[in-house]
Parts: structure tokens; C-alpha cells; sequence
């Protein structure tokens, strides 16, 4: 698309020695011709198409991400290797965000509540950990790890009290 635009132009000089275009007629003014018009070309519109702007995810600011059981260096005796953690959150998580939970550096659980209770955990030593993440699955904070330890009767330890007897060996009837 062209726009053409042609008007009079009229050119005066003040006090001072200013030469001033105007399209307005004045006293003395000279009529300037121009020989052509301008014509100018308009670049096309593009199609816009209004888009609210996007809300972003309100990530709460968390203070405190800490497990508070077991304690660090903790023995645990469970025959079943039944593990409770227990954290400690401020503030509390909102239900949009997510706890995980790390075992030996593995990812094995996750959840909105800060109790996890880990079950058939082998004798050892173990350290767990906990992250929180947002919606979008981006870790906002991290606790330190806890390192445990459990204990399991075994029917091999010659360890065990004189009141507890080994199973005996299973018989095969020929």
C-alpha cells in the first residue's frame, strides 16, 4: 500500500534568521512548490494476538529442610529393617511442591508429607537425604545427609543372646 501526501508548504524567515516551514499562509510568507509528491510505503501489519501474561509459579521460600530422624549415627535395630524418617519443614510445604527422598544416594521415595517409612532395609550403614521440588520438578532445597545404621538379628551371628535359638536345618526325606 502507497500514501501519497501532497499539501503547500509556505517559507518565512523571523527576527533572528530562522527559516521556518509552515503550512499555514503568514505575511511574507513564500509559497514552496514541490515538484514531486512523496509517497511512502507502509509495511504490512502483522496479526497480533493478544496473550495475558503468563502467572508464574509462586515458589515458597523454604528456611529449614532437615531430617531429624534418624539422627546422624543412629543404630537401628529392626528385624524387619523397617527405617522411619522424620523432617523437618519451615515453612510447610505447599501442595504444590514435592519431597524426595534418597537412599544411598538412590532416589526411592517422594511425597507431600515429612514422614517416609522405608521397609526390608539390609544390615548396614546407609545415608538418606531429602530435596524438595517445585511443580516444574526443579530442587529448591536440599538437607544434609544422615548417615544410619541397622541392625538385623542373623541366624549366622554367634553374637546373639544364649536365649535365642538357630532355626533348625531343613531335612530332606529320601
Amino acid at each position: 500500500m502507497t500514501f501519497v501526501s501532497a499539501e503547500t508548504v509556505y517559507k518565512t524567515v523571523d527576527k533572528e534568521g530562522n527559516i521556518i516551514f509552515s503550512d499555514t499562509k503568514t505575511e511574507n510568507a513564500e509559497v514552496i512548490e514541490i515538484q514531486d509528491a512523496q509517497a511512502l510505503d507502509i509495511p504490512k501489519v502483522r496479526a497480533f494476538k493478544l496473550s495475558p501474561p503468563k502467572e508464574k509459579h509462586k515458589t515458597s521460600v523454604y528456611t529449614k529442610l532437615v531430617i531429624v530422624s534418624p539422627q546422624n549415627d543412629a543404630t537401628i535395630h529392626s528385624n524387619e529393617g523397617n527405617v522411619n524418617i522424620n523432617i523437618n519443614i519451615e515453612p510447610e510445604i505447599n501442595n504444590k511442591d514435592t519431597l524426595v527422598l534418597y537412599l544411598d544416594g538412590k532416589q526411592v521415595e517422594t511425597g507431600k508429607k515429612p514422614q517416609f517409612l522405608l521397609t526390608n532395609i539390609n544390615r548396614g550403614t546407609h545415608t538418606v537425604a531429602v530435596a524438595l521440588k517445585n511443580q516444574d520438578g526443579v530442587e529448591v532445597k536440599h538437607s544434609d545427609k544422615v548417615t544410619f545404621h541397622v541392625r538385623r538379628i542373623s541366624i549366622l551371628s554367634p553374637n546373639r543372646s544364649n536365649n535365642q535359638v538357630a532355626p533348625a536345618a531343613p531335612t530332606i526325606n529320601k
